[in-house]
């Protein structure tokens, strides 16, 4: 019977599972080189972006090459509070916003839908987290959104730019 035994077990049979085994570690493996390269390509860059504010090479390079700038004519809205989403009404921020126009005629256009821009701009700041108003990086995603909030509104591209006077988190 001990033969029988010795006959069954032969040296291929012996070598399953350790060969099972090795799959394993190679699927381990690549997992965890795949989970490091998801880390250091997309979690990373999101992390320095949106928690430490650090703006993108890209961005840096554009800003640099756009040369000295001419200021337009400017429109002021004055001082806007909003209660942030899951502020549950314990925090709000204050900000002013300075519109930088092209000319006359889009700053008349300005004046007239000043009512309708502020509460596009409420709806829009009232949509964003603290987390998300405290970034540093945010800043520069809101201005674009806002320049194309206040452009859609007017209806022309007369908004070169906005600036933020105050911009309070409590």
């Amino acid at each position: 019977m001990a033969e029988a035994d010795a006959l069954e077990n032969t040296p291929e049979e012996q070598g399953k599972p350790k060969s099972s085994k090795m799959l394993y570690v190679i699927i381990f493996a690549v997992q965890i080189v795949a989970a490091g390269l998801l880390v250091w390509f997309v979690l990373l860059p999101y992390y320095r972006e949106h928690f430490l504010g650090e703006v993108p090479q890209e961005a840096v390079e554009a800003v640099e090459d756009s040369g000295p700038k001419t200021p337009g004519q400017t429109y002021a809205f004055g001082s806007v509070t909003v209660n942030p989403l899951n502020g549950m009404g314990r925090r709000y921020a204050t900000f002013d916003i300075i519109l930088e126009v092209d000319g006359e005629e889009t700053a008349a256009l300005i004046k007239d839908y000043e009512v309708i821009l502020k509460d596009r701009l409420i709806k829009y700041f009232r949509s964003k987290t603290i987390t998300e108003l405290s970034a540093v990086a945010m800043m520069d995603s809101a201005k674009v959104e806002v320049i194309a909030i206040a452009n859609g509104i007017i209806g022309s591209e007369g908004v070169r730019d906005i600036y933020f006077n105050q911009f309070v988190l409590q």
